[in-house]
């Protein structure tokens, strides 16, 4: 519910934050710089907020991986097995 939440605030922020900005490109009578400046800051702390709250669910795997293997003692393969590349190697069946 959290990340629904504030992924919602944070497109809320950034589309009030642009309105207001086309509003005083365009010359509207009713476009404010305080109200443009003010949704800039909305939107910057909800993106903010927002990519926090989602940093470790996209770095999690790749973190517990190389933590719990620890540095491989073996050379990188490069795509090869007993000197034929992976792709080409055959699966017996």
């Amino acid at each position: 519910m959290m990340y629904a939440l504030l992924t919602s605030y944070t497109c809320l922020a950034v589309s009030l934050a642009a309105m207001a900005v086309v509003m005083i490109v365009n010359g509207d009578p009713d476009a404010s710089v305080g109200l443009a400046v003010g949704f800039g800051l909305f939107a910057l702390v909800f993106v903010t907020l927002a990519a926090a709250l989602y940093r470790p669910l996209l770095h999690q795997g790749s973190a517990s991986r190389s933590n719990a293997e620890g540095p491989s003692p073996l050379p990188p393969s490069r795509g090869l097995i007993d000197g034929v590349r992976v792709s080409q190697r055959r699966v017996p069946r």
